[in-house]
């Protein structure tokens, strides 16, 4: 490297350094909602990501080829009650899968 290319990466960096320190001035979990608002928009009364979903009730009964695979409790045969939530990751009425186009 040249002294020209070295001084002028030390003078970039020096310049990055105080932006760099500025946005890590609110903490990563402000700055992610506050992405997610600005792509998707603000919908008061709703949380900024995952607001739509369904909560579901259920069991699982592994089948006999799983206790094959893993010795996980889990996988022993025995039939497990469930609650799952579906979510969108999106936000309020935006649809990830269906296309705009």
């Amino acid at each position: 490297m040249t002294n020209c290319t070295v001084v002028a990466a030390l003078v970039g960096l020096g310049l990055a350094l105080p932006v760099v320190a500025l946005a890590q001035d609110k903490p990563l979990e402000g700055q992610l909602v506050n992405a997610m608002n600005k792509v998707f928009g603000v919908h008061p009364g709703f949380r900024a990501n995952h607001a739509k979903g369904i909560v579901v009730e259920g069991s699982f009964k592994a089948s006999p080829e799983a206790a094959e695979l893993s010795r996980a409790a889990l996988f022993n045969g025995g039939t497990i009650p469930v609650t799952v939530r579906f979510s969108d990751s999106t936000g309020k009425g935006a649809n990830p899968r269906k296309s705009n186009t």
